[in-house]
């Protein structure tokens, strides 16, 4: 929105929630008003009748829209993206140069992109590592805390000395349900999350994470949405590399400083 400002624009903000339909809700509103484009940052629980609908719409306007982290393969939309799969590959790849070969991992809803992308970011860095994918260390999740809770006894019951969550709330429910069975972190288990939302930082044993780089691409969506406006010979998806941020949550299972 600032960047948006800076460049002259008026910025309308609609917040989403990641609620099913609510894509839909925005852009209708968004349309109604008579908006020359649209910054789109999709929910992960679009139903394939919704997005059907949406690709209507959105090819109807004409209207330049930029979707942030997904693709649509429609002429006026370009995107913002992040190389979800290669985030992914460099988390578990340091869990396993940690020393960890048993990796539990809490996924997002795998009808989501995104959450696929990451799904064979994880097998990539097992396969490198000349280790076995095993589907029974992979749960499904909902990107939310309840997850972590949900799934970290079943996840310990396999043997697990680390778990690689697909976001960051995810991981703090990890927390809190290493907290209900007196585990510590990382003396027990190592956790590592994915986003870089603020409070990773601020926890009692700081998260390691991958991190985007949310604030570049946020000012990048705003100049392609300019250029597809005024000067759209030159718009072109753009493609944003994520940082792994190693903090406090991760270590060797077999670091004698832990015990």
């Amino acid at each position: 929105m600032l960047e948006a400002r800076a460049q002259g624009n008026d910025a309308i903000v609609m917040v989403h929630g990641d609620q099913p339909g609510q894509d839909l809700a925005n852009l209708d509103t968004l349309l109604s008003r008579g908006v020359g484009g649209v910054v789109m940052v999709r929910s992960a629980r679009t139903t394939p009748e919704e997005e059907d609908t949406l690709r209507e719409k959105i090819l109807k306007s004409r209207i330049p829209v930029v979707v942030m982290d997904r693709k649509m393969d429609i002429p006026n939309v370009k995107s913002v993206l992040l190389d979800n799969r290669e985030g992914a590959r460099m988390a578990v790849r340091y869990l396993l140069e940690q020393g960890h070969t048993r990796i539990g991992c809490i996924t997002g809803p795998l009808e989501d992109v995104v959450c696929r992308e990451r799904l064979l970011g994880y097998q990539d860095a097992l396969e490198e590592a000349a280790i076995a994918y095993d589907e029974s260390l992979i749960c499904q999740g909902d990107y939310r805390p309840e997850d972590g809770v949900k799934y970290l006894p079943y996840l310990l019951g396999k043997s697990v000395t680390g778990i690689f969550c697909f976001n960051d709330m995810i991981a703090l429910g990890v927390y809190t349900g290493c907290r209900a069975y007196h585990l510590r972190i990382p003396a027990d288990l190592s956790v590592i999350g994915y986003d870089g939302i603020p409070f990773c930082e601020t926890l009692d044993v700081p998260l390691s994470t991958v991190e985007q780089p949310v604030e570049e691409m946020g000012r990048a969506a705003a100049t392609l949405l300019k250029q597809m406006m005024y000067q759209p010979q030159c718009a072109q998806d753009r493609l944003f590399l994520p940082s792994l941020q190693i903090r406090a949550s991760t270590a060797s299972p077999a670091d004698p400083s832990r015990r």
